[in-house]
């Protein structure tokens, strides 16, 4: 008796040459979402008092070309918000019109949401792997 394992060579070679892109793409699309859910959750739990909403407009998630780096700032650029770095990281001293000294609290509503999403980005990633692999067909 003899057992015969046959490799079909051209299209586990076509599967390998196929497997980057198909990866890259899945977790292209997966941070896109991640960061955006990131951002909105951000938007939506915060200490701060809204006024204008620039604060929360100011929030500006974008993902590398590369799709392996996802990024939420604040931006200056986007709304007009330049307190939003002394809101979230807290104000330094200064005094109100009478004299008093004032402090903002840091309201770190970026990390908080963050560390709020550290489980889904870990899954969602995980799938976006999985997907892309599946995609390419290893």
């Amino acid at each position: 008796m003899q057992l015969t394992v046959k490799i079909d060579s051209r299209r586990a070679v076509a599967a390998m040459i196929k497997a980057p892109r198909a990866y890259q793409s899945e977790i292209r699309v997966a941070m896109k979402e991640l960061v955006r859910d990131i951002a909105k959750d951000a938007r939506k739990h915060h200490r701060f008092t809204t006024r204008s909403g620039n604060l929360e407009r100011s929030l500006d998630p974008q993902v590398s070309r590369s799709g392996f780096t996802g990024t939420i700032g604040l931006s200056r650029t986007k709304a007009n918000a330049p307190y939003a770095w002394r809101i979230h990281e807290g104000g330094g001293n200064r005094r109100d019109s009478l004299g008093r000294r004032m402090t903002n609290r840091p309201d770190r509503f970026l990390y908080q949401a963050f560390q709020r999403a550290k489980r889904t980005i870990k899954r969602e990633l995980r799938e976006a792997s999985i997907r892309g692999f599946r995609k390419a067909g290893l």
